[in-house]
């Protein structure tokens, strides 16, 4: 089969000709015009997008339960609608809203009876489980309270994976975190800062034992402080999609950025995503607080007094 497009996307850049497909994969690319080609004019086309971090889409969700409590209807709507938007091979991503219960392993099960076998849409490739063992700042002038880690439910959601547990995500301030990133690590488990609250030098003390990732920098963790560049200041991973991080400080780290190996990703990994237009409720959105009036400014020049 042949593919024609103004904008084929490859590793050398731009290419206005086509490309040709045998038994699923790519195996030649030409300039120009071709005969007997599927002709999609300026349509892009891309690689497969490889998402190592999306809790959900188009509705269908990752939370430990989903939504209905269907974790089979919403695996498939989720890997369907993935697809749709140009994934191929996803990790989806658990974040575990009531910590480490039983509903959690249920969904790393379910999940890893997927791994390499035929979907109806993505590929699931592993899983990444985002928490539950994180240490938010409080956002929204709400702190929740502060997690303990329980390793032996570590211990039961890497059996439940099956070895298809490819990361988590933690706080590495939490007592018991370098027990943890052992943990992880020593049953090949990419252990990642997530939300936390870490100074830097925690942050620093953290690589070196073995975490290798940072997901969404600067969310839910503290600034960066020209004393204390906490995770911020050693980061790899960054979202650019606006919606966890400002472009400002993504410009920033690109002009020092030779320190790192980065992985950008490109998009708001909530299921909202991808759904019609209208008003969505977060689970994490709050009332915003009134604001005081502003006092009356008198710009009379006479004095009232």
């Amino acid at each position: 089969m042949r593919i024609r497009s103004r904008r084929i996307y490859t590793e050398d850049g731009l290419l206005d000709g086509w490309m040709r497909v045998e038994d699923g994969k790519i195996v030649q690319f030409g300039k120009g015009e071709i005969e007997d080609a599927l002709d999609f004019g300026d349509l892009r086309v891309i690689p497969g997008i490889f998402d190592t971090h999306i809790h959900g889409t188009q509705g269908y969700t990752m939370w430990e339960d989903g939504v209905g409590g269907d974790v089979d209807a919403q695996l498939d709507g989720f890997l369907k609608g993935v697809a749709s938007e140009g994934v191929t091979f996803v990790l989806p991503t658990l974040f575990s809203a009531t910590g480490d219960g039983d509903s959690a392993l249920d969904v790393l099960t379910r999940t890893a009876s997927r791994v390499g076998k035929p979907q109806n849409g993505a590929s699931v490739a592993g899983i990444h489980f985002e928490g539950p063992y994180l240490h938010r700042v409080g956002e929204k002038g709400i702190r929740p309270k502060t997690p303990v880690i329980n390793l032996d439910f570590v211990r039961k959601a890497i059996k439940a994976g099956g070895g298809h547990l490819k990361m988590m995500g933690l706080a590495p301030e939490l007592p018991q975190a370098y027990e943890l990133i052992d943990l992880l690590t020593e049953n090949g488990v990419t252990a990642a800062f997530t939300h936390t609250d870490c100074n830097s030098a925690e942050a620093f003390a953290a690589f070196d034992r073995g975490i290798t990732v940072a997901t969404h920098t600067c969310n839910v963790m503290p600034g960066i402080h020209h004393r204390d560049v906490g995770v911020g200041g050693r980061h790899i991973a960054r979202i650019r999609h606006g919606q966890h991080l400002h472009h400002r400080p993504v410009e920033a780290g690109d002009e020092v950025g030779g320190a790192f190996d980065l992985a950008a990703f490109t998009r708001g990994p909530i299921d909202q995503h991808a759904k019609p237009g209208g008003g969505y409720k977060s689970r994490y959105a709050q009332k915003p607080k009134p604001r005081a009036p502003k006092p009356a400014v008198d710009d009379d020049d006479d004095d009232d007094t």
